[in-house]
């Protein structure tokens, strides 16, 4: 209804430790006047509040529900003749004729029917009855008004039967009754009740009733009182007349739960006391949403307050709060699709401005942040806007003048402070953003492209050592092959943590409907065979429309440590095969860390018929041109040999060399130099070897035992040989280790080093 960050005021929650027990005067109050409030009174207390006597009735011995039955049977037996009788004296006094005798039997007649409808149906039904119904019939036939003044007595009887159903529905449901259509469910009954009594007694007595009983459950006699107190508190407290603290406590709603009519000026206080006392104003605004007719005021006021705090965070630059979702009035959990993500995302790319050093940096995030606020633009001029969106259109504005204004900072900046770019990305893969920098692989992209597009049908597997660009191979797939093929990215990643881990076809299944429009209606979840069969069911669409559909699942090998652990089995491996043998254009395409004989009998037997790709080193033309062309404008920086020292140092590994790069240009940008020395590049190297100590690690670690024998050996020095064993041409075929004329030495001296200092530390 609100946002989290509007602290709940809800009764029931409110009361710390054992609720209190409800004294009679504070029961009668609550039952007539605040019937939600008492509601959630009596089930913090444990009383059922539309239980009847009859389920009552064993439990008289608990304080609380003893002290129910008790407050219910005084207002039947005590309120009820007191009230009849103060009625009956009032009109006596004013020279109406009053039979005594016949209002005690009515007045008996309404107790007793209470009393009855309590025992065996409803209490709260069997009060409200038993008061309102017995004084007003009481009345009714006790009182002679004589001619012409039946009217009167018609509209006492919709009165009544209003406030009945009013108190008794809303403290029954906990809610005011006009919610759900409930005001027009009194409406409709009045309105029959009145054309019954018109039947009856007369068509004026019949429209009386149903005038009073309408006036009665929309309770307009107390909004006309509380509408005027309501707009001039607002008036004197926003005028600084009253304290916020004394405006609270006179607001009529925080009294009185069935006010229905929206009350003038709650909207504007509230505004007001949002500035002034934000504590108190979160406070009104959770009694606004559990208030029935104040609902609408309390969220326009919500929005208005949302919209000043976010023009506040733009003007003194508080992205930090926003992107944390700490800033007031905005909820740290924004709901989807809620015009404030656009901000939120604004504001995390200008908090990332504010930290980074890097001028390339600060451009491309400036960048991000307006298009953000652009979007929104966008997506609200071309429909009608919400009255959030309407109130966040000038403070979306306000936002892109403050980029451009950071933006032209950071223009003067780079003029009195030029930067080499720091292009290079380690630790993450490329994103399509990033494609300037993914450099080779050409030949592998046509070979799954032509695969993917021929008539075979078998499961393609890919498989890399670690970080050699395997997740940014597939980033780059939509822009490499083209817009007839529609790639679903599937990370297995964190598939341990996912709630579809024990069924991972559902996952895939949904994405893939989620990638193509007007796929078919889901099967319902269970086992891999349905999904299947709805892929098949896709498959003409795809015909239809010339398109392919590619399934690229990355991190596949955690699929093992699931089986291997239990939490999952080797179904979907069955899947990925029955999808290669039935599927024409829709592909899977495994992607792993480990080749597949690696990953165990359930692989090989199952993938038998894969077609295995390998991502390997960089071609050494393609090296180059990342070291000296990562983006567009990059100046020469190395010294003579300097390339050739980074490609010697990496062996050309993607991830080592960015690494290598990135430090080297950090440096420079410190020292505020554009070009380095042979010093500068080894010192380079050594700094990327001690920040990817943990990478190397990592390759060390997925090696057996015999080939971290052979690994070990081969890095003090090449060995020539002439018959290589098993885990030594296993090391050569994964390329972790290479030969040339039958010398074999660790491909990537970074690794060898690493391989040596780990020797020495063990």
């Amino acid at each position: 209804m609100f946002p989290e960050s509007v602290p709940s005021s809800s009764p029931s929650a409110s009361q710390a430790g054992t609720p209190r027990i409800l004294g009679f005067f504070e029961f009668t109050w609550l039952f007539f006047v605040q019937p939600v409030r008492l509601h959630h009174r009596l089930k913090a207390l444990g009383v059922p509040p539309g239980a009847s006597m009859w389920e009552l009735g064993p439990r008289l011995r608990e304080p609380a529900v003893r002290a129910f039955v008790l407050h219910s049977a005084l207002l039947l037996f005590l309120i009820t003749p007191l009230a009849a009788a103060a009625f009956g004296l009032a009109f006596q006094t004013t020279g109406l004729l009053v039979n005594w005798v016949s209002l005690a039997v009515i007045i008996g007649f309404g107790v007793g029917f209470g009393v009855a409808v309590g025992i065996f149906f409803d209490v709260a039904f069997g009060n409200g009855f038993g008061v309102v119904g017995g004084v007003a019939f009481s009345i009714g036939f006790g009182v002679g008004f004589g001619a012409g003044l039946d009217v009167a007595l018609s509209i006492g009887f919709g009165v009544a039967v209003g406030i009945f159903l009013d108190v008794a529905f809303s403290f029954w449901v906990g809610e005011g009754f006009a919610v759900a259509g409930g005001i027009v469910a009194v409406v409709l009954f009045v309105v029959l009740g009145g054309a019954t009594v018109g039947g009856v007694f007369g068509v004026l007595d019949g429209i009386a009733f149903g005038v009073g009983g309408v006036v009665a459950s929309c309770r307009l006699p107390t909004w006309i009182l509380e509408a005027p107190l309501t707009w001039c508190v607002s008036l004197l407290a926003r005028s600084g007349l009253l304290s916020p603290k004394t405006a609270s406590k006179l607001l009529p709603f925080r009294a009185h739960d069935l006010i229905y009519l929206p009350l003038p000026g709650l909207r504007s206080l509230l505004v007001s006391l949002g500035d002034r006392s934000p504590s108190l104003a979160g406070e009104l605004l959770s009694t606004c949403a559990e208030s029935v007719g104040q609902k609408r005021a309390a969220r326009l006021a919500l929005h208005e307050m949302q919209a000043r705090s976010l023009e506040l965070a733009g003007r003194d630059r508080l992205w930090e709060s926003v992107a944390e979702g700490t800033l007031r009035w905005l909820p740290r959990y924004l709901e989807p699709g809620s015009p404030c993500q656009y901000f939120r995302s604004a504001a995390r790319e200008l908090r990332a401005a504010g930290v980074s050093d890097s001028h390339r940096h600060q451009r491309l995030v400036f960048a991000r942040a307006a298009q953000a606020m652009g979007d929104f633009k966008k997506n609200v001029i071309w429909r009608q806007p919400t009255s959030l969106e309407r109130l966040l259109l000038p403070v979306a504005a306000q936002w892109l003048r403050v980029i451009e204004n950071e933006q032209s900072v950071l223009e003067r900046k780079q003029r009195e402070n030029p930067q080499l770019p720091t292009c290079f990305v380690v630790g993450s893969a490329l994103t399509l953003d990033d494609h300037v920098l993914f450099k080779g692989r050409r030949d592998l992209t046509q070979l799954i492209d032509h695969e993917v597009v021929s008539e075979r049908r078998a499961p393609l597997f890919l498989w890399g050592q670690r970080r050699m660009g395997k997740s940014s191979f597939l980033n780059q797939l939509d822009l490499q092959l083209g817009g007839g093929m529609r790639i679903v990215r599937v990370d297995f990643g964190h598939l341990d943590g996912s709630p579809l881990r024990r069924t991972p076809h559902r996952w895939v299944i949904e994405l893939v409907a989620k990638a193509v429009p007007g796929a078919p209606p889901l099967p319902d979840a269970g086992p891999w065979l349905p999904a299947l069969e709805w892929l098949v069911k896709l498959e003409p669409l795809l015909q239809e429309r010339n398109q392919r559909c590619l399934v690229a699942i990355d991190e596949v090998e955690n699929l093992q440590d699931g089986i291997a652990q239990g939490w999952t089995d080797p179904g979907f491996l069955r899947f990925v095969r029955a999808a290669g043998d039935q599927l024409r254009r829709i592909r899977f395409l495994l992607v792993s860390a480990h080749p597949l004989e690696r990953l165990g009998h359930d692989w090989t037997d199952r993938l038998i018929s894969a077609v295995p790709y390998t991502l390997t080193y960089l071609e050494e033309d393609a090296a180059r041109e990342l070291v000296t062309r990562p983006c567009d404008g990059f100046p020469d920086i190395y010294p003579e040999g300097g390339v050739q020292s980074i490609l010697s140092a990496t062996h050309c590994q993607p991830h080592f060399t960015q690494a290598v790069c990135d430090a080297l240009v950090r440096r420079l940008n410190a020292d505020k130099r554009f070009t380095a020395t042979s010093l500068d590049v080894e010192r380079a190297i050594d700094q990327a070897y001690n920040a990817q100590f943990h990478v190397l690690q990592e390759l060390w670690q997925a090696q057996t035992a015999d080939e971290q024998a052979w690994l070990r050996r081969l890095a003090g020095a090449n060995a020539k040989l002439t018959d290589p064993d098993i885990a030594l041409t296993s090391l050569e075929r994964y390329g972790y280790v290479e030969s040339h004329d039958g010398e074999y030495g660790v491909a990537v001296p970074l690794f060898a080093r690493w391989i040596r200092q780990h020797e020495r530390l063990t």
